[in-house]
């Protein structure tokens, strides 16, 4: 929608009562716009706060609030038009020069959007405020942004993050690239004569061979179908990170710290579904880190910190899985301190001995609450097993990696989709499972006694490179049946964040396209596991957690999860 004419100096337009029929289906074109906009509003004002005279980034947020002005306006919303126009007034005082940014104006204008975000979901849902509840909202912020000053005062104590927001009211919406809809009417075009002429040589009594031709023909144009319709559900996951920039800054503000935000991997792709339901344990995980990981800035220079916190959030490929990292540069985790208030608390034996990556794991425990002993050198552990089961409910693992003093990592990894995956079947002691084929880069056969046959772990000459290779029946706890060793050995090479490693297996089935479930309650706790394949006769199979078991079994290490450690085991 475009906004009517104006310079943007003059109050909402003047316009004729709307006809509620003729109006009514704009309004979720409305909303849908000026969601985005104010999204590009909050990011322009983070920005103009770190930059006054970032002349951009003031322009888009006044061409934001002129737009959502002019919109409402035009449809009759003359509460949420008068509003902005207030906003549009701040706004042009800045860009006369005849008010300054400041801390706290950018805290009131992040306000000032917040209420219009909310204005705008209740004109999507036809609520309206009494005159005096609207009279009151507006007056609140109009003061704030009359008072704000340099010295001004903090942010109130509600974050972005509990602001009610049309974001989540809309999130069942997807805007779709215009060619993707064009080829998914081609290809469902292609799909319709490919049926009707199967079943025209079914009733004509056709040769067997034919049948099977045109059978074919018709399971292609059906896999094209399927892999648009998934490419259509991947959206970019950089808008959802950069909203949690707003929340980043406005927690840092209310705990008197000081730390940025840094984003990395945005134009990384996920399924929509994937990633709404990722927003929270994100909001957690940052949080978390800026709560009790993050330091205060005396404390970070008596440390011989910079003063201002670093927190990273990046996502990147990992085959047929994203992964998602938080970390920051804060306190690390105190494993020592931690196990001992998992004995405290019972949920380990007092002479139970843990490995490194397991005393971590203890923090996605429910339960577990560490504030007594590990609030002041590390400070997590409370609302982990939160985040941990909603990952787990996508199919997704999580896991933590900390150094004490020098900070922590959670490392998230999912599935791109919630449906379908390339998979390949591979027997090991006569059992089935698959692997997610985007990881495989080749499969090997070697004759046997190629690989030493007790040891978990080798290497694997491989076109003058050497392979790091791990033996997958005892890290499965799998033992020989019994049968004839056989003539040859087959490696799967893989490609992982550790790089490559060749996992073996007794023999490769063959690929597929295969639905994906997720794990049963009873191992969704067992490591090496990332979901259930079903199988073409109804059958299932584990589909396995190469990274997890290679974790697991102590092959990587929490502090360097990107370096396989030769020699290792479980």
């Amino acid at each position: 929608m475009s906004p009517p004419a104006g310079d943007g100096s003059s109050g909402p337009p003047e316009t004729p009562d709307p006809l509620d029929a003729d109006f009514a289906s704009l309004v979720p074109l409305f909303v849908a716009e000026s969601e985005e906009r104010l999204a590009r509003m909050e990011l322009a004002l983070l920005t103009l706060e770190k930059e006054p005279s970032n002349r951009d980034a003031l322009d888009e947020v006044f061409r934001g609030a002129h737009t959502i002005k002019g919109d409402a306006a035009t449809l009759g919303m003359r509460d949420l038009a008068n509003f902005a126009h207030r906003l549009e007034d701040t706004l042009d005082n800045l860009r006369d020069g005849s008010r300054r940014m400041s801390a706290a104006l950018a805290t009131a204008l992040l306000r000032t959007v917040d209420l219009l975000r909310e204005l705008v979901a209740e004109a999507e849902g036809g609520e309206e405020r009494s005159r005096e509840q609207l009279e009151q909202a507006l007056a609140s912020v109009t003061r704030e942004l009359e008072e704000s000053s340099p010295s001004g005062a903090e942010p109130s104590g509600r974050g972005s993050d509990e602001t009610p927001s049309a974001l989540e009211q809309a999130a069942s919406s997807l805007r779709v690239d215009v060619g993707r809809l064009d080829e998914l009417l081609t290809l469902t075009g292609e799909l319709v004569a490919a049926r009707s002429q199967l079943i025209a040589a079914l009733e004509g009594d056709q040769p067997r061979s034919e049948l099977l031709d045109l059978a074919r023909s018709s399971e292609r144009h059906y896999l094209d179908l399927q892999d648009l319709v998934m490419k259509l559900r991947m959206v970019a996951v950089g808008p959802t990170f950069l909203r949690l920039q707003r929340m980043v800054r406005d927690q840092s503000l209310a705990l008197g710290k000081k730390a940025v935000l840094e984003l990395e991997g945005t134009d990384v792709e996920l399924d929509n579904s994937v990633l709404q339901r990722l927003r929270d344990p994100l909001s957690h995980l940052l949080r978390n880190a800026l709560a009790h990981g993050v330091e205060p800035p005396a404390e970070r220079i008596e440390r011989g910190k910079e003063e201002t916190g670093r927190i990273v959030l990046r996502s990147r490929r990992d085959g047929g899985a994203i992964t998602i990292e938080v970390g920051d540069d804060g306190r690390g985790l105190d494993r020592d301190a931690i196990v001992e208030r998992a004995r405290a608390l019972g949920m380990i034996g007092s002479d139970q001995e843990l490995a490194p990556g397991e005393a971590l794991e203890l923090v996605f425990l429910p339960g577990l609450s560490t504030a007594r002993q590990v609030s002041e050198a590390a400070g997590r552990g409370v609302g982990l097993d939160v985040v941990k089961r909603e990952v787990e409910a996508l199919r997704g693992t999580v896991r933590v990696s900390s150094r004490l003093g020098v900070g922590t990592t959670v490392s998230i990894s999912l599935p791109l989709t919630l449906a379908v995956i390339e998979a390949l079947h591979v027997l090991i002691e006569g059992r089935l499972f698959v692997l997610a084929l985007e990881v495989v880069r080749e499969v090997v056969e070697l004759p046997r006694g190629s690989l030493p046959a007790n040891d978990e772990v080798g290497l694997l000459e491989l076109r003058g490179h050497d392979v790091n290779c791990v033996r997958l029946a005892p890290l499965l706890g799998l033992r020989s049946d019994g049968q004839v060793e056989r003539e040859h050995q087959r490696v799967v090479v893989l490609r992982l964040p550790v790089g490559e490693v060749g996992v073996v297996v007794d023999e490769v089935l063959g690929k597929s396209q295969t639905l994906i479930r997720p794990l049963p309650k009873l191992v969704r706790r067992t490591p090496g596991f990332s979901g259930l394949a079903a199988l073409s006769d109804g059958g299932l199979a584990l589909i396995l957690d190469v990274p997890g078991l290679l974790l697991h079994h102590g092959l990587t290490t929490p502090e360097e999860p990107t370096a396989l450690a030769m020699g290792g085991g479980g």
